[in-house]
C-alpha cells in the first residue's frame, strides 16, 4: 500500500476496533431519501470489513462482534403499509440495519 492508503486503512481499522471494544451499540436511524443517512451509510461501508465486524463463508454471513446489548430506533415521517402510496420496493431502512445488526453481533 502507499503511504496515503496505510493511512486511510489505520484510520478504518481505529473505527472498526471502536465497534470491536464495545459493549453496547445503539444506532438512531432517521429515514433519509427512503434510506439511511449518507454519513451512517459511509460509515457502515468503511467498517463492516470481513473478519473484523461479520464473517462470510461462501455461502452464510455470521457475526464476528460480541456485543451483548443492541438497540437500533428508527424515525421516519411514514410508514409502509398496504395500499398507501409508498411502494413496498423503497422500504430500505429498517432492512439495511436489521440485516447487519443481526451479522454483526452474537446473540
Amino acid at each position: 500500500m502507499t503511504d496515503t492508503e496505510s493511512h486511510t486503512w489505520s484510520r478504518i481499522q481505529e473505527l472498526m476496533g471502536r465497534f470491536q471494544r464495545a459493549n453496547r451499540s445503539v444506532l438512531g436511524v432517521p429515514m433519509w431519501n427512503f434510506s439511511i443517512p449518507y454519513k451512517l451509510k459511509q460509515l457502515i461501508d468503511l467498517t463492516a470489513q470481513r473478519n473484523y465486524l461479520f464473517t462470510y463463508d461462501g455461502k452464510e454471513y455470521g457475526p464476528s462482534l460480541n456485543i451483548p446489548k443492541a438497540l437500533a430506533v428508527y424515525t421516519r415521517g411514514s410508514t409502509y403499509r398496504e395500499g398507501t402510496s409508498i411502494p413496498p420496493s423503497f422500504y430500505h431502512q429498517a432492512p439495511y440495519i436489521d440485516f447487519l445488526a443481526s451479522h454483526d453481533r452474537s446473540a
